[in-house]
């Protein structure tokens, strides 16, 4: 990962990674069917805005288009150039009905023009979190994937598609109580604005301790991984005996170093815990 620093942007980046660096694990919860489908293809799935559980998460309501960009986007417009020289064109009809037409077309255009190329991977910094397992493993049917962190961060560091290389960063995601609107001008500052737009969810969301990682321009839906990321995977405590059984020969010939564990319910708190049975 590049930690060259040169604006506010960078250094959110730069201090995200350095979180995500200290921790040995980052975890991913998951059906069985797409834990399965990973395993034997070596596929980690990157997904878009478009399509997350939660309605504010990187919802276009959020950004402001600042009056400023408006303007300089309107002036790039030949049609308004004979108008744009003009000191009253701001109290135009022109420029005002412009100005809200641009408004009332903002969420189409971030949808249109951010959101659909932007692919995100979420992990969790914990593997035992009771909400975790019923919400994203199908009520503790599906699996835990345990990845090496030192390993993912490198390989991610190294990630191309073709000619071009993809960047892409890590975001800690920040829970609010705040609902905030997030400014855009097509400055420098807007860049860190949007950063902040990516990483932000309420506060009900916070039992998820959510880390993403966030590729700007992804035109697929996964990403080829190397079987040396993956260290362990989690069964849920209602896994089916045949799932268990597939999980177990897939491992076996695609992750041989990989440990096997199986979520147990305890007996004596309401937590999980992890038996090794491979």
């Amino acid at each position: 990962m590049n930690l060259n620093v040169k604006n506010s942007s960078d250094l959110l980046r730069v201090e995200d990674l350095l979180y995500v660096a200290k921790f040995k694990s980052l975890y991913k919860y998951m059906s069985v069917e797409n834990g399965i489908r990973l395993l034997k293809d070596y596929t980690l799935n990157f997904n878009s805005p478009l399509n997350f559980n939660d309605p504010y998460d990187c919802d276009p309501s959020l950004i402001v288009i600042g009056e400023d960009f408006i303007l300089k986007t309107i002036k790039k417009e030949p049609r308004f150039k004979h108008l744009t020289s003009n000191k009253n064109f701001k109290n135009s009809n022109t420029y005002l009905t412009t100005v809200a037409n641009f408004r009332k077309v903002k969420s189409k255009i971030i949808r249109e023009k951010i959101l659909s190329k932007v692919g995100i991977t979420c992990f969790s910094e914990r593997m035992d979190n009771l909400l975790m397992w019923s919400h994203y493993a199908r009520n503790h049917n599906g699996i835990c994937i345990d990845f090496d962190t030192e390993r993912l961060i490198d390989y991610f560091s190294q990630i191309n598609t073709g000619d071009k290389p993809k960047s892409g960063f890590f975001l800690v995601v920040k829970y609010d109580f705040i609902r905030e609107n997030y400014n855009y001008n097509g400055t420098e500052n807007s860049l860190f604005s949007l950063l902040l737009w990516l990483k932000t969810k309420s506060i009900d969301w916070k039992y998820e301790k959510e880390i993403r990682f966030i590729i700007p321009r992804w035109d697929n839906t996964d990403m080829l991984i190397p079987s040396n990321v993956i260290k362990s995977i989690y069964l849920g405590s209602r896994i089916t005996p045949e799932y268990e059984r597939q999980i177990k020969s897939i491992c076996k010939t695609n992750f041989p170093n990989a440990l096997i564990y199986k979520m147990k319910l305890s007996e004596e708190e309401y937590n999980l815990k992890a038996i090794k049975i491979l």
